[in-house]
């Protein structure tokens, strides 16, 4: 009562002795800051004093949930047959941003089996939409079209998982998120205490257990939607069987075996050929396409280059049947070669594969631009 010291601390801030009493504020600890006569706002420097006021902005609050991230993309609730998943922004391992602009509302109605499911966005659905400038960065806005739900361990090359739902006797219960990476809305730079980070992810090389740098082992799920069953065959190749159920099998031709080291670091996770007296072959007439679309590919690992050449893929047997090929010569170079009526020919040579390594060779035709592509 018998003195005051008044000091102002950008808002104002009001600390009191009395004589019979000790400051009641430590002010390296507790500050109770003043922002008009009818209201206060208390704050912890040391904890929270990054929580910006400004004269056009409300308090920015739970700065600890707002930069952990969670609210976005939140398996918030179920009603019926209806999912909602809240709004925000994820950052997947590979780097790309996702936003949902507003809470979305996925129907699931058309899952019709009992069991668990994974939630996920399709990476794929992506490959043909156009990003958005939000605040700087470079986002994919999600629609219910980009989310599905699968009942199997999920393929992570593929699909980013946002949660798990459960159906039981026909009712839809237990949503659980478990998607790493979301984060609010904030302006980057602006509000730098708020902003979000990446941990750091070993990439590792293709070949080594736990690499992230390419590849993964294919499923029916690794093809577009738009294809139909009967559309495609793939080859794990750590037997001679389709993994499709077309039951395209392949011949082992010079009893080649399936102990290679895949490129995922698995052991016996590949066909391993000795270069000169082993192939896989097929009578089938899906791999004799004519003059239609079609795509064929795989991962390869030369080890050495031999005097001869060595066929990757291809339908080239004898003149008047010959379709396409792509294989390696003596040198490590790439060669291409085509024919459009069986005997004349047609050739490219490409960059060399390098030895040791894994590469991914793909080559496509396109009936309408009558173009031979290797990727």
């Amino acid at each position: 009562s018998d003195s005051t010291i008044t000091s102002n601390l950008n808002l104002e801030i009001t600390a009191r002795q009395n004589s019979d009493s000790t400051i009641t504020s430590n002010l390296n600890l507790e500050v109770t800051a003043r922002q008009n006569s009818d209201s206060t706002i208390t704050s912890n420097l040391n904890l929270e004093i990054s929580a910006r006021l400004d004269a056009d902005s409300t308090l920015q609050s739970n700065i600890n949930a707002i930069f952990q991230g969670d609210k976005s993309f939140r398996l918030k609730s179920i009603v019926g047959t209806t999912l909602t998943i809240e709004a925000g922004f994820m950052l997947t391992a590979s780097g790309t941003e996702f936003r949902l602009a507003s809470d979305l509302a996925y129907p699931l109605a058309s899952y019709s089996v009992d069991g668990d499911y994974y939630v996920c966005l399709d990476l794929l659905s992506f490959d043909s939409s156009t990003p958005t400038n939000v605040n700087g960065r470079i986002v994919y806005d999600v629609t219910a079209a980009n989310i599905l739900l699968l009942s199997i361990p999920v393929n992570y090359s593929r699909y980013a998982p946002l949660g798990t739902v459960e159906r039981v006797a026909g009712t839809w219960v237990n949503q659980q998120t478990i998607a790493k990476f979301r984060h609010e809305d904030v302006v980057l730079g602006a509000d730098a205490s708020l902003e979000y980070s990446m941990p750091f992810t070993a990439i590792s090389s293709v070949g080594s257990a736990g690499q992230i740098k390419a590849g993964h082992i294919l499923t029916t799920l690794s093809f577009p939607s738009t294809l139909s069953a009967t559309q495609y065959s793939y080859y794990n190749l750590t037997s001679i069987n389709d993994g499709t159920s077309n039951a395209r099998n392949l011949t082992n031709n010079g009893t080649i075996l399936f102990n290679g080291i895949d490129i995922l670091g698995n052991t016996s996770g590949c066909a391993s050929l000795n270069g000169s007296s082993q192939w896989f072959s097929t009578t089938s007439s899906f791999f004799n396409p004519g003059n239609n679309d079609f795509t064929c590919g795989g991962w390869f690992k030369p080890t050495t280059y031999t005097s001869g050449l060595q066929t990757l893929f291809g339908q080239w047997s004898a003149i008047g049947n010959l379709s396409f090929m792509v294989r390696l010569t003596a040198a490590g170079m790439l060669e291409v070669y085509a024919s459009s009526d069986g005997t004349t020919t047609a050739f490219a040579t490409l960059n060399p594969l390098v030895t040791s390594g894994w590469m991914h060779v793909v080559m496509r035709y396109s009936t309408g631009l009558s173009t031979l592509e290797i990727f």
